[in-house]
């Protein structure tokens, strides 16, 4: 009992402790603005600019200016992209940044157009499983703007029940008493999403689904009507909420029709070869975002929804930034995707070689693979008689649909040689480098320092288990019984650093 009070102490004491975050300045962040330019942004009204500063000889001696400026560049570098924040402490970031600010680097040129120019046949690929988060985000927690005025209208109730939903974990986890009435009456853990995850939202909304029953069960017993007179409004009001079935039928409507964007997330966020699913991945999604809306909303199909246009317009947005020619080739090249099994599972699909859009695409990518000019034409004819004239070969029509594509071309192409070692090459790659992250972030950095494992915990890991046996978890995920009686072993506590896993 004296470690559990020691341990609500010490979450206190952190929760007390004030977090200053340090913003960007309101300077330009065009690299083409003059120093003039520059300097007469620089303002806050909390801070106003006293008469002459910014022209005395020793602000110019630090050169102030540019250091503010230089900071709002690289805060907006990380807004505009989506990056983590966990970023900044990458040994070679801080590294590259030293170098910079260090050197008069006149007329130098970002190596990716380098790479680019040298190497034409290295293709660029959006990471899909952050394309994916940014899409839940715009829909989960939509910005309150002008330009975003619409999709906040529409999206910002599911927000409130995100925040309301927080609000009830916050609630529970952070007493120890509250928590072992709740963990009196559920198996499972109100575990804490760590924001550095994906699909944060969704995993909370998921478990407190999951637990709606038992939730329930504690609001109404005998034990939370006698201890919520620690907190009486605040009591009240989370047992208003657990039993709101109206509130509950939110979270269930917001489970449902995220849940086709979630389990394609959680099938790109793997090591798996799954780069030539990627393209019929984001059409299955759309399509089934739009039955869960349409069935919510008792529409036809022939019907507008202002609701699902909003949805749609966000995903064809990612989907638009995270197409590539590679993966309209990777599509191209899957033989399932010519069986008459897949063409008629959806009415009006064709196959790949049939559609103009990826038709189009998957033809840029032989001018960068192949630069000599026969190669390319045998590439070409290769992939003519693969997908026309023996796409319908009776002797092995029923592999294309039975078999893993890989072991197709491995067993049936060996007369199309050159189409057969790209198309084994491009089968086997995953879409994803969170599992090669997870890999190189969990050892020990040969630089400075050890690494967090961010991908399970965030900033905040302090690594109670140690060694091995903390990457087996990261293979866990919240559907999994193991992860339950492995993630919580002191049933007493639980605070907002403890460990959560997609």
């Amino acid at each position: 009992m004296q470690k559990l009070e020691d341990a609500y102490e010490e979450s206190s004491r952190r929760l007390k402790k004030p977090k200053l975050v340090s913003l960007p300045t309101d300077s330009p962040t065009s690299p083409n603005l003059g120093h003039t330019e520059s300097s007469t942004a620089i303002s806050h009204p909390f801070f106003q600019r006293k008469k002459g500063v910014g022209n005395s000889s020793l602000e110019k001696a630090f050169n102030n200016q540019c250091h503010e400026q230089l900071d709002s560049l690289i805060a907006r570098t990380f807004y505009s992209a989506g990056l983590p924040f966990h970023f900044s402490k990458n040994l070679y970031w801080i590294e590259m940044i030293k170098f910079v600010t260090n050197n008069n680097l006149v007329g130098y040129i970002p190596p990716g157009s380098i790479v680019e120019a040298k190497y034409p046949h290295i293709f660029w690929s959006p990471y899909v499983v952050h394309t994916l988060n940014l899409a839940l985000r715009n829909i989960c927690a939509p910005k309150n703007s002008l330009q975003n005025e619409v999709p906040y209208n529409e999206f910002n109730w599911i927000a409130q029940v995100s925040d309301e939903a927080t609000f009830i974990r916050i609630f529970i986890t952070n007493h120890c008493m509250r928590l072992a009435i709740f963990n009196s009456y559920s198996p499972l853990k109100l575990l804490v999403v760590a924001e550095t995850r994906f699909a944060s939202i969704i995993i909370m909304l998921k478990r407190l689904f999951q637990v709606k029953q038992h939730l329930r069960n504690m609001v109404i017993s005998e034990e939370w009507m006698s201890y919520r007179e620690d907190d009486v409004g605040i009591a009240q009001t989370v047992r208003d909420y657990v039993l709101n079935d109206l509130w509950w039928d939110k979270v269930a409507y917001i489970l449902r029709f995220t849940g086709p964007i979630y389990e394609m997330l959680r099938v790109a966020d793997t090591d798996a070869p799954v780069l030539h699913k990627v393209y019929e991945m984001w059409d299955s999604t759309i399509e089934n975002v739009k039955k869960e809306i349409y069935r919510h909303e008792g529409k036809e199909d022939y019907e507008e929804s202002l609701f699902y246009d909003v949805v749609h317009n966000i995903l064809i947005e990612r989907w638009t930034k995270n197409c590539t020619p590679l993966h309209c080739l990777g599509h191209s090249l899957n033989s399932k995707y010519y069986t008459n099994q897949w063409i008629e599972e959806v009415r009006g699909r064709v196959a790949p070689h049939k559609d103009a859009e990826i038709s189009a695409e998957r033809n840029k990518c032989p001018k960068r693979l192949f630069p000599d000019l026969d190669n390319r034409k045998n590439v070409t004819m290769e992939f003519g008689l693969f997908s026309g004239i023996r796409a319908y070969d009776d002797d092995n029509m029923d592999d294309r649909w039975i078999f893993d594509p890989m072991l197709w071309w491995s067993n049936y192409k060996s007369s199309l040689p050159m189409l057969q070692t790209l198309a084994l090459k491009l089968l086997g790659q995953p879409c994803s480098s969170s599992c090669a992250e997870r890999n190189w972030r969990g050892g020990k950095s040969t630089l400075k320092e050890t690494l967090k494992k961010w991908d399970i915990g965030g900033d905040t890991w302090d690594e109670p288990f140690g060694g091995p046996r903390l990457l087996e978890i990261a293979y866990l995920t919240l559907d999994e019984l193991e992860m339950e009686t492995s993630l919580v072993e002191n049933d007493d506590y639980v605070d907002d650093d403890d460990v959560v896993v997609l």
